[in-house]
């Protein structure tokens, strides 16, 4: 299951494979996609605008 199959599949109150994370609950990931994006690690708004979020 993909990870926007997984969210769809919680949205629709159906049990996914397991239970959808936003990425910025694993530290980890975070850090990554700030690197990725040459962010400084406290730059979430950056991130999200990186994202398209806003």
């Amino acid at each position: 299951m993909t990870s926007k199959e997984r969210v769809l599949t919680a949205f629709a109150n159906q049990e996914p494979d397991r239970v959808p994370i936003n990425y910025s609950a694993n530290p980890g990931i975070d850090c990554r996609l700030k690197e990725h994006y040459e962010l400084r690690p406290e730059d979430g708004e950056g991130l999200m605008r990186a994202h398209g979020v806003y």
